[in-house]
């Protein structure tokens, strides 16, 4: 199994935390980071503001929204 390693694409304005991947990952293989934070795995949508994640597929859900002019959020994982 390849390692992929990615940035998460989607709308950086803010707001928006809803992403995606090229990929479905191997279960428990994903690493997602935000602004060099390692980002906790939650089982269901991550509350705002809470330094977390949740996917489905190839769909990402962020707890907190990155703001314009921030690093892009960027992941690794097996497929």
């Amino acid at each position: 199994m390849p390692w992929v390693i990615q940035e998460l694409v989607g709308t950086i304005d803010g707001s928006n935390r809803n992403f995606t991947i090229n990929l479905v990952p191997v279960a428990g293989s994903l690493i997602v980071v935000q602004q060099g934070i390692i980002l906790e795995a939650v089982g269901s949508q991550p509350d705002q503001m809470q330094v977390a994640y949740s996917v489905s597929g190839t769909n990402m859900t962020l707890g907190l929204a990155p703001l314009v002019g921030q690093q892009r959020p960027w992941c690794r994982y097996y497929y």
